[in-house]
């Protein structure tokens, strides 16, 4: 199995940026999940789309606890003493014990709910469907389970920059840039969020941004514009959510005369779980929107799965998906990053930019025992939050700019090897939940 290394590269729209790539690395990521209470609900995800390797020792997984959670230090425990209580985590092993009992109570109640919210899918297609993602739920929540009982946190001492070696310059990559790979490719925006953040109503993506043109148009035209100049249809796939579906299938109506192959799917609905109890919000399959949530960007690997876009693409000859946010009008496919991946056989590229104090709460990627991993803000300690911000010490951002082999996020979605850092998210919702 090849090593994981990062390149670094200028451009015009992202100064210093850089790269990160991982060669024939099983693809690992994670998806976001909701709790909630009449008072309070918690959003829970996980380092989005972020991969490390599966079964490796000394390639740890540090857990992310709830943030209502008491965290408890790795390691605790035993003094050595006569009467020293034997501990796991920090944990006695009364309370681990009892902490257990607990997740399995919790998980079965969990089950049983889900269970009973397929039972009011009447449509055979839909319940199959649906019954799919409260299977990855489930997998999800048993996994924030276990996570809080064994109260284990990121060991801050065990955190590096990247070490030398795992970073190679742009400059460094061939610059031929073949266009023949263009025929291996397509271009996936995540296009799940709502404008509301900007004061807007409706698909972020619809927010006009210049000249009377919005985010998708924009897309739109440079998808058509590496299409028309390359001589080479590169398709242009959109993953919504449920909160931008519709909406989205009525406006791309409007390019239907242009010469761009447009494909979309959708990522889970996953159910708000209430924080107290552990059960989930919706009572039934047509339970209110707000009752529901669409997972985050680490969502993309099994809903392009499931949804069957993965497998299609793979059968027209495409080998490769380029994936970004929406607004991310500086996410350009780069033929000379493009060719790196088909040459090296890389499994996963990931795009990053030296950090500037605009960046300081954004993803960083680090050296964790020597494994390659992706840090976000919700991760770290409170004591070493400044730290954290720090330009000089964690000077890289990550930009969400992703390139993935499609055979290989088919190998790991279907041999269940998805492996997700989970974090939480507290929200309040209406009292009478």
């Amino acid at each position: 199995m090849s090593a994981s290394w990062f390149l670094s590269h200028p451009r015009p729209s992202c100064q210093g940026s850089s790269i990160l790539i991982i060669n024939n690395a099983p693809v690992t990521t994670s998806s976001p999940f909701t709790l909630q209470n009449p008072s309070c609900s918690v959003d829970i995800e996980s380092a989005p789309t972020s991969f490390k390797k599966q079964n490796t020792e000394n390639t740890p997984t540090p857990n992310t606890n709830c943030s209502y959670s008491p965290s408890s230090a790795l390691g605790g425990g035993n003094d050595g003493g006569p009467d020293s209580v034997p501990r796991h985590h920090g944990k006695s092993q009364s309370h681990v014990a009892f902490e257990n009992t607990s997740t399995s109570i919790a998980a079965s109640q969990m089950r049983n709910h889900l269970n009973k919210l397929s039972d009011t899918v009447s449509d055979e297609q839909e319940k199959k469907l649906f019954e799919t993602e409260m299977d990855n739920f489930f997998a999800l929540f048993r996994r924030y389970l276990n996570d809080k009982a064994k109260g284990s946190t990121l060991d801050w001492d065990r955190i590096a920059p990247p070490a030398e070696g795992q970073v190679v310059d742009y400059s460094d990559l061939a610059n031929s840039e073949s266009v023949s790979f263009l025929n291996k490719l397509a271009v996936l925006k995540l296009n799940g969020g709502l404008g509301t953040s900007m004061g807007c109503v409706g698909p972020k993506s619809v927010i006009e941004v210049r000249d009377g043109m919005s985010f998708l148009d924009l897309s739109v035209r440079q998808i058509e514009y590496l299409n028309r100049t390359y001589k080479v249809n590169v398709p242009f796939v959109l993953m919504n959510s449920f909160n931008t579906d519709s909406d989205t299938e009525n406006i791309i109506k409007k390019y239907e005369g242009h010469s761009i192959d447009i494909m979309t799917f959708n990522q889970s609905r996953y159910p708000r779980v209430l924080k107290d109890s552990l059960l989930p919000v919706p009572k039934s399959y047509d339970s209110s929107i707000t009752d529901w949530y669409p997972p985050g960007h680490g969502d993309v690997f099994e809903s392009l799965y499931n949804s069957g876009i993965l497998d299609k693409l793979i059968a027209r000859g495409v080998e490769i998906v380029f994936l970004s946010n929406v607004d991310n009008l500086g996410a350009v496919v780069d033929l000379r990053i493009l060719q790196h991946m088909v040459e090296t056989k890389s499994e996963y590229i990931m795009e990053l930019t030296d950090k500037t104090k605009a960046d300081v709460k954004g993803g960083t990627i680090i050296d964790y025992d020597g494994s390659v991993r992706l840090l976000e803000i919700a991760q770290v300690p409170k004591e070493h939050v400044n730290e954290f911000k720090s330009i000089k010490k964690f000077k890289y951002f990550n930009t969400n700019n992703i390139w993935l082999n499609l055979e290989a996020v088919k190998r790991v979605v279907t041999n269940n090897e998805l492996e997700m850092e989970i974090i939480p998210n507290h929200k309040s919702i209406p009292a009478d939940k």
